[in-house]
């Protein structure tokens, strides 16, 4: 009965691989050249998607806090005419300095009926304060309304 021995890889001699065939795959391990082509379409598809989400939410969050600020600025054109002794009706225009230059504002204020003695400046009165800006060529605007009673 004749041994069998392993040769140099620890493989018998008669199960050797066939060498120099044609059509049959490589045991080595690893990703082929297609399927990492593959996974870097995928990868490449889904960053530019989060980019494109980070984008829009950027622009939507800088134009929530520029509607917060002219929310703010009016709030605070209205405060100032309640704190007046007198209120004057009629409309003022300006715009506001520093780094608040690109907002504008207008204060309109109307007397309305119900006025105690005719040529007095106290009674009811409807104040509109509005700040308007440009975002991105769009002009934008809020706008806040509040009643005032001056006492006679």
């Amino acid at each position: 009965m004749a041994s069998r021995t392993a040769g140099p890889l620890g493989r018998s001699p008669d199960r050797s691989p066939a060498r120099g065939t044609r059509g049959t795959r490589s045991r080595c391990p690893g990703f082929s050249l297609v399927e990492l082509l593959v996974a870097l379409v995928i990868l490449s598809t889904a960053v530019v998607a989060l980019v494109r989400v980070f984008t829009v939410s950027l622009a939507g969050s800088a134009r929530a806090g520029d509607q917060t600020t002219a929310s703010f600025l009016a709030r605070q054109l209205v405060e100032e005419a309640r704190a007046e002794t007198s209120l004057i009706a009629g409309t003022e225009t300006g715009a506001f300095e520093g780094d608040l230059e690109r907002f504008a504002w207008s204060r309109e204020i109307q007397k309305l009926a119900g006025v105690p003695r005719a040529g007095e400046r106290s009674g009811l009165y409807r104040l509109d304060a509005t700040v308007s800006w440009r975002d991105r060529g769009i002009e934008r605007s809020v706008r806040l309304t509040a009643l005032v009673y001056k006492n006679p």
